[in-house]
């Protein structure tokens, strides 16, 4: 685990291999195994994986995650369903760093919501590929696009906003 301040990263040891196995090792068919491990043993998969990681973060922490060994037969998501987690995946932890470099760069973000694509200025149909082609309004986009506007204001990012 590396946290903002941390000198060095903090390991955080979660089980033995054997412990993961005797969850994981279940005989039948697709399902059958999935509802054994996901449903019939989630709190002992859970108390295995994920509470000695919780016990270290706070609420609002972001997680990123890049796992190795048997934590690759793991789904992550079916793991922490209706938990309220902010994870990346990563493929390895080298990518922290290209992640530190993007997050440093000023950028620039176009945001489009509330947009009409049915009709034009004559409120004719739109004609896509030789057809009158006429698509409804996406209701909660313009909410959205505020949303993320919002985000990027609160950190003195440039954006570009269309959302009549």
């Amino acid at each position: 685990m590396i946290k903002k301040n941390s000198v060095v990263p903090e390991v955080i040891s979660l089980f033995l291999e054997s412990e993961l196995t005797t969850i994981l090792n279940k005989k039948g068919n697709t399902e059958a195994r999935i509802n054994s491990i996901y449903q019939q043993n989630s709190d002992k998969l859970s108390n295995l994986i994920w509470k000695k990681i919780e016990n270290k973060i706070s609420p609002n922490d972001k997680i990123y995650l890049s796992v190795s060994g048997l934590l690759h037969t793991i789904s992550f998501p079916a793991l922490l369903n209706e938990m309220k987690v902010d994870i990346t995946y990563l493929g390895s932890t080298k990518e922290l760093i290209e992640i530190k470099k993007e997050t440093s760069k000023n950028s620039t973000i176009a945001l489009f919501g509330n947009i009409n694509y049915g009709k034009n200025k004559n409120n004719d149909s739109i004609k896509i590929q030789g057809r009158n082609s006429s698509f409804n309004l996406l209701p909660y986009s313009k909410n959205e696009v505020n949303g993320i506007k919002s985000i990027f204001e609160a950190n003195n990012a440039n954006y570009l906003v269309s959302n009549k």
